[in-house]
Formats: C-alpha cells, structure tokens, sequence
C-alpha cells in the first residue's frame, strides 16, 4: 500500500502512487483505448508517449454545505496529480509548467474515479477511467502537470456524502478546492504552475464550464479552456431524455438506453442536495422492468422482478458495486446485464429506456416542476465568458443533441466561445475528435485538437506574478495563472512588549486564511533580540493582510501601516505601529518574492500556519541543526513530543500499549518526563547567550517543543496544549518562550528562544 504524507496545517495529504514509464504508459492507454473505442471503430489511433510520468493522489479538504448538516462541515475529498518527466533535452531548472484540469465525464463506478487511474489491488496494478488515462498521456506529452478531481461523493468521499451529480455548488468547489491544493503541493515537489487550462467532456464539460465562470469571479486568471459535449441546456436536455417533448426539435440519434442510469443518479443527487424530498419516488416507477435481449442477441430474463426503482435506488446510491458485490444482488443476473451493457453502450434491452422509468405525468407535478426549475436555474449557458473557450459537439451524439449544445453557447456564451460541429459524431466519438482531431472531420469547424489550440495560447515565458501595495496590504497580480513566494523579515523591533503579526491570505472571495506568523523578542539587557522570519505561498488574485497578536492571544486591527515600494528590488518595506495602550511599540520588516521551490525545511514549518503553532513536520533520519538563545534567570529544560491526532481529543501523544494523552491534560504534565523523545533534550538558561545542538529524528510524525520550568510548570509548544500560551511562533521555524505566568512575566518571549538553522 501506498503511504500518506501529511501537509500538516493546511489540509492537504498526498501520496505518490507510481511513476509510470512511457512505454508503460503508451501500452496502458493503447489497451484502455482499444475498449474505449471498440463499439465505434472509426479508425482513431492511440498516442504514443514519450515521457515517463509521475503520478500523487491528492487529499484536501473543503467546506460542504449539504442539507443534512446545520452549518457548512469539512470534508477531505481526493483528486489526482500527474507532473510529466524530464525529456534529454530539457534540464531540471525548466520546472515551470503550464497546468491542465481534466474534469471527468459521468462514472458508472464512483469508487474508480481519476485517483485511481491506478490503483494497487492485491499488490496488482490496474486501470481506472480510461478518458482520464488518455488526457494524461497526451498531456504530459506536451509538458503539462495536470490535475483532475474526483468530485464529491467519489473516490475518497464515496462513503460519506451522496455524489453531487449534475449539482453546480460542491462540484465547482471540489474543483477550485484541489487547485488550491495543488498550488501549495507542487512547489513542494520541485514544481511551479504557470498559465492554466482546463478541458471536460460529458458531464466534466458542464463542470468544466461552471469552473471556469467560478475562476473568472475570483478573478483567477485562466489562459483557456475546452469542452467536449458539454451539457448546457440543462432543464432542455432533461427532458429530451424522458421524451418528454423538449424545445430542441431535431436529433439524428435517439436518447441512448444507458442515460437510464444518467437519469437515476441525477434525480437522486437533486433530492439529496437540493432538498427536494420524495422526488425520486415521484419520478421513478415502482414497476418490474420486462424482459428483453442483450447486445450479444441473448434473452435476459427479469427473473428476481427487478423494479426501475430498485435497480437505479440502488445504482444512484452505490454505483455498479450494488450489483457487483452487494450480496441481497447475487442472483440478479438481468441486473448485472444492464450494467455490463451500460459500460459498453451497447444496451439494447427493451423496456430499460429513460422514458420507460418515468412515471406518467410526473414532471407537471409540483416537485417535478421544482425539478425542472433548478435544473434551468444552474444551466451553464447564462454566462459570457472572459476566457477564450472552445467547444466540440457531435452531431449524431445519442447522449446531448446539438441543438442543445450550439444555440445556448453561441447565443450566450460571446465572442470568445468557438464552435465545433462533428460530423456524425456519437458521444465517444465527439470525445476523441476533440483530442485527436482524426479521423472524422468537423462539419464547418476545424480539425485542429485542443493540444494544438491550447498550444497557441502558451507562452514561452509566461507573466511572473508580482506584488502590488495597496494602503494598507498587497495583492498578487498577473496576467497568467501563477503562485508566488514572498520571504517576510523582520529587520527592527522597538517597544517595552515583544510585538507579533498573524499573516492573512485573503482571496478573491473574501474567505481569509492565516498563513504564518510574524514577530520578535524584545530586547534584553545583554542587547540579545530574536527577530523572526517567514516564507508564505501565494495565489494571483491574493491579497496579504496582517494582524496583531496580544499577549493573551487576541488579534486587533488598532495598528498604523506604511508600505513603502524597495529601490533596489521587487520587494517593500512595511512599518507597523501599535497604536493599541499599553503596548505602544512598532516593527519594521521587509517584503521580497522568492523562488516559488520550497525546500526541507519549508516541509518542517507546515503545520505552523495556526496561531501559536509550534509543530514540526518531521521525518526519520533527518538531521536537524538547533540554535537555541537564552535570556533568562532560571535554568530551563526544552524537548519534543511526538503527537498524533485523535478525533474526540485532537493533538495526543500516542503511547505504546497505553491510552492516548491529550496534550491539554494534567495527565500530560504529571509524565511528560517519560513523553519527551530521547533523541533531543537540553537544559539551558542562566544568562547563556546560544547554544547549538543536532538532532538526528527517530520517527516519521508531527513533533511540538516542550518547555519545562524549574517550578514545574510545563508548556507545550502546540495550539490547544497545556501552557501554549506561553509560546509565540517568531516566524518559520523560530519559535521563542515565555517561562513565567501572568503578572510575573514581563512578555519579551526570548526566555528560550530555538531556531532550526539546517536540515539534510
């Protein structure tokens, strides 16, 4: 099994499935394509691959807001990365890659959504989505990292959540939430995303679209994007169906059986996400489905009397394992027919169309109307793009007519929206002329695929995202998709109190988030002073706030702030001053972008983004240089726990054979001696001035310093443990404490005071 590696701190977990070599690749996609394209061989090659690729499952986790839960609730969704190799000719500087979103089309197993493209069963490697498969050989072909969402109530959240099928918020949230992810994961990998794209097919069109039109209202810049028949008309296609007389009045093809399972999965995903209770019995007929013959000629007979209700209850709930594996489905051989069939398109059973499914009448009932009215509400068409969009529809596709595709796009869409008309293309087909532009030729359109479109908008060196001051923060601008790292330092602190800043992300949308913490000692009467330093990641379309952090803990806005534009570089000059009684003091500190490639020890820091956040990313046999500075009169004992998370307690120190012990328990006080890892203590104090001390790791795991006094007292060095109020987070991997309580501590935070200087 693969192993997960936590991000601490920000949400986000991944782990590295497999690099996959060209050629494997090349014969994975060559096998997938082939039962891909068989039930329509039209003469599409499958692509060669040249470069090997890399390919991390990815966790993050977003808020949800679903009718069953009172207030929005995080939850950890899954997607998939993919960064291509390196070719000869390219050299490991040239790490900036353009990166593509692959929204996926509709998926009759939900449990082998892109992350699992490949997936490690019984020590055995094996093939997921074959569409997802083929946009990673062609995008890494041309030097593309691309992402790909599993969407909610797939992949990792099958168990927890309904899928959002067809249901525009979650879904366009579960997109946007794993580009954010990415954004802070790749720099982590040694790569950095510049200019963005996105592509979708089917379903993942429509996804595709309402992600682009939620992009451009945060202001992201997105270069361009494709579609392959993209649901747009929503409420129109709907109906045509169930037959149920939609305004598109021509269709060369007649609505494929296989849209029965469509039309389960949407009718139960809008009962469940958009409260329309009773809808799916409204709709759906409790009626035993007759029998009829499969692709091959065979009779299949309805022995068990399978009803439509049943059969897509359980389908919309489970996917194909609630005949494959649910055991009360075992002897239902006409069930499994209809699924088998589904995943080739091949149905022919009479009976099992989506009209057939649909109780009489029931779209002029009053919850059917309800039905009807999201639906238009939420169709893609009512927008008009900023971004230059491209979109494929077939003219023969049994699953989207095109009369249902080209009127809303062209009428609504604007001028940047392009067209292209496919031939007598099916559903599969319209998919594969868009990537491979061969061998059908559009109607009135070009034959140009989206690689070589797409690839008209790249840029050799693509707008380097750059720092702007407003009065009183900075914003992140750029013509092209793009992160930035910015290096904050503190340069000067003056004041009776040590004085520190939360660093703020705001994005587009007005959700903030704390990334760091800024700040320093105050000076001693040896003149000693820590000042503090932090390496933060940000998004175009971002603006960096601060916050000033009181000795208790509480964040105020009653600061002056002047931001004065560098000379001699990129950067600015901040100066702060509290304007706040009893705190007078001011802090002085630089702003200058840096290379957007963390290191080791911007890993280490993760998890410091929370307020008084002391926590260290750690793993085994790293050595670890400490530079520990003191100021203090008694002789103090530092050292590290290592800490799990429990979800009833939070942050534990996990014992062997024992029950965990909650960091803010008295219990934690009363053995720390035996919680602390052998592998690094120190007693230090008195007046000392520095010291340095290696520490080589034990364990993989997340560690929190520990402070022990003299009297007794024991601070921990995480938020929520026992005494963290008696630490400040200086900046990244500076970390400074505060040995006496209340009215006996004069708050200069550089009692003990360790920074990690290296790692290797």
């Amino acid at each position: 099994m693969t192993s997960v590696k936590a991000l601490a701190g920000t949400g986000i977990s991944y782990s590295f499935l497999k690099t996959l070599k060209a050629t494997e690749l090349t014969a994975l996609i060559k096998s997938g394509f082939a039962a891909f394209d068989q039930p329509i061989s039209q003469g599409f090659v499958a692509p060669k691959i040249n470069r090997n690729v890399d390919l991390y499952r990815i966790f993050y986790t977003i808020d949800i807001n679903h009718p069953q839960f009172t207030e929005p609730q995080p939850q950890v969704l899954s997607g998939l990365l993919m960064i291509p190799g390196l070719l000869a000719e390219d050299t490991q500087e040239e790490r900036t890659l353009p990166l593509a979103i692959y929204n996926h089309g509709t998926l009759f197993n939900r449990q082998l959504p892109p992350s699992k493209v490949v997936f490690e069963e019984d020590q055995e490697w094996a093939m997921g989505s074959y569409e997802t498969l083929i946009n990673i050989g062609l995008f890494a072909n041309n030097g593309y990292a691309m992402i790909a969402s599993d969407y909610v109530g797939c992949g990792n959240n099958f168990s927890f959540l309904h899928e959002a099928y067809g249901v525009k918020e979650p879904t366009s949230e579960a997109i946007i939430g794993l580009l954010e992810a990415s954004r802070k994961l790749m720099p982590m990998l040694g790569v950095n995303p510049a200019q963005l794209f996105l592509n979708g097919w089917s379903q993942g069109g429509m996804n595709t679209q309402w992600a682009v039109q939620q992009l451009e209202t945060l202001q992201i810049p997105v270069t361009t994007a494709a579609v392959s028949s993209p649901f747009n008309e929503l409420q129109e296609t709907a109906k045509w169906w169930l037959s149920q007389g939609s305004n598109n009045p021509v269709s060369p093809a007649e609505p494929a059986p296989w849209l029965s399972l469509c039309v389960g999965i949407l009718i139960s995903s809008y009962e469940s996400w958009y409260d329309l209770n009773g809808l799916f019995n409204a709709l759906i007929k409790d009626e035993v489905i007759p029998n009829g013959k499969d692709s091959e000629g065979n009779v299949i007979r309805n022995d068990a009397k399978v009803t439509y209700r049943e059969i897509l209850n359980r389908f919309a709930q489970y996917g194909d394992s609630a005949v494959k594996f649910d055991s009360s489905f075992s002897n239902y051989s006409w069930a499994v027919n209809i699924i088998r069939d589904g995943f080739k398109f091949e149905t022919t059973i009479p009976g099992f169309t989506p009209a057939d499914m649909l109780i009489n009448g029931a779209l002029e009932t009053e919850i059917g109307i309800q039905f009807l009215q999201k639906l238009e509400s939420i169709s893609p068409r009512y927008w008009t793009y900023g971004t230059p969009l491209k979109a494929w529809y077939g003219l023969s596709d049994e699953a989207l007519p095109p009369d249902l595709v080209a009127p809303g796009m062209k009428d609504k869409g604007g001028p940047l929206v392009t067209l292209v008309p496919v031939n007598g293309a099916s559903h599969r087909q319209t998919f594969l002329n868009s990537l491979l532009a061969s061998p059908l030729n559009p109607k009135g359109g070009t034959d140009q695929n989206l690689i070589d479109w797409f690839a008209s908008f790249r840029k050799a060196s693509p707008a380097v995202p750059t720092l702007v001051a407003a009065s009183d923060h900075l914003i992140v601008k750029s013509e092209d998709f793009g992160v930035l790292a910015v290096l904050l330092n503190v340069e000067q602190q003056q004041g009776e109190r040590a004085m520190h800043l939360q660093i703020v992300r705001t994005r587009q949308d007005g959700r903030s988030e704390l990334i760091g913490t800024l700040g320093g000692t105050t000076a001693s009467a040896n003149q000693l002073q820590s000042l503090g330093s932090a390496r933060v990641l940000l998004q175009v379309g971002d603006q960096l706030k601060f916050k000033l952090l009181s000795t208790n803990g509480i964040t105020s806005d009653t600061f002056i702030i002047a931001i004065q534009k560098r000379e001699q570089d990129s950067g600015f000059n901040v100066n702060l001053k509290n304007t706040g009684t009893n705190q007078a003091g001011s802090l002085q500190f630089s702003i200058l972008p840096q290379p957007n490639i963390f290191k080791a020890i911007d890993v280490v820091a993760a998890p410091q983004s929370e307020v008084n956040n002391g926590l260290l990313q750690l793993s085994q046999g790293q050595k670890l240089n400490l530079e520990i500075t003191t100021d203090c009169a008694f002789i103090n004992r530092l050292g590290f726990v290592q800490l799990n998370t429990d979800p009833l307690t939070g942050l534990v120190v996990n014992t062997v054979g024992k029950e965990n012990i909650a960091i803010s328990s008295t219990r934690f006080k009363d053995e720390i001696d035996t919680l602390l890892d052998p592998g690094f203590q120190i007693s230090t104090g008195g007046r000392q001035i520095s010291s340095n001390l290696d520490w080589i790791v034990g364990q993989d795991g997340i560690y929190a310093p520990v402070l022990i006094t003299p009297q007794g007292n024991v601070f921990c060095g995480a938020a929520g443990g026992i005494g963290s109020e008696q630490m400040r987070m200086l900046g990244q991997n500076i970390i400074g404490f505060e040995d006496l309580i209340g009215q006996y501590s004069d708050y200069d935070w550089n009692d003990v005071v360790f920074e990690i200087k290296s790692i290797s």
